[in-house]
């Protein structure tokens, strides 16, 4: 029984792959499609050409990341992280090992 099964539903499949295959064969689907994806990328670029999107993005996340970098460095924001973070380690640290005095992470480089 589980043989017969198998090969009815192969046979299932042949068929309906048949019939895929058919209809796309008298109504050019993959072809259209192709062309539709084309046609939109061939658009985007065309978009980008006129209106500088990239660039203008590009030119926006480089700034954005100049204006971070000199805010870090007016208000040392990743100095202060790591050392919250230092304190944070050393407060753990020492909740876990109250036994031998607590230990602390002092040669963190930063």
């Amino acid at each position: 029984p589980d043989a017969a099964a198998a090969r009815g539903a192969g046979k299932a499949t042949t068929n309906l792959l048949g019939k895929a295959n058919e209809v796309n064969q008298e109504h050019q689907i993959t072809k259209k499609a192709a062309a539709a994806a084309s046609g939109a990328v061939d658009k985007a670029k065309a978009f980008n050409e006129e209106h500088k999107v990239v660039e203008k993005a590009s030119n926006a996340a480089a700034t954005a990341a100049a204006k971070a970098k000199e805010f870090d460095q007016k208000y040392d924001v990743s100095g202060k992280a790591s050392k919250a973070m230092l304190s944070g380690f050393n407060a753990v640290t020492g909740a876990l090992s109250k036994k031998d005095g607590g230990a602390k992470i002092d040669n963190v480089k930063q």
